[in-house]
């Protein structure tokens, strides 16, 4: 039996499109985010015997086109949930432009157990 699998990434979000923080798993996907998860939907011709998502919002979203196409109901995983590299308290209410000097001191320093405010993770605590 060969089992073929494949990982999808979101939609655009809210956050890759630079908008105002908010806390993590709440982040919906932007109007071209839902037009992404439209092409995948039509483009990915497989018929899936599963579909696994995170408990964040935006890739709820993005699996929905795809499953109403298969009529198949998508299940959360949480070890499918982001990385949350800082916490959204920190950096709440900030734009892409406002976040990213804190991200890149972030990403420059790369200690694998930095924590950036109580809500963040380390990497080694994502990792484990």
């Amino acid at each position: 039996m060969n089992l073929i699998v494949y990982f999808i990434r979101h939609g655009e979000n809210l956050s890759n499109a630079g908008g105002i923080t908010m806390e993590h798993a709440a982040i919906p996907i932007t109007e071209r985010g839902e037009k992404e998860a439209n092409i995948i939907a039509d483009a990915l011709n497989v018929t899936p015997a599963l579909v696994l998502v995170s408990e964040h919002i935006h890739t709820q979203q993005t699996a929905q086109p795809f499953c109403e196409k298969h009529q198949c109901t998508a299940q959360t995983h949480p070890l499918l949930n982001e990385f949350s590299a800082i916490s959204h308290e920190l950096i709440e209410g900030m734009t892409g432009k406002e976040r990213r000097p804190i991200a890149d001191a972030y990403w420059a320093e790369a200690h694998i157990d930095k924590r950036m405010e109580v809500a963040a993770e380390t990497f080694t605590e994502f990792n484990d």
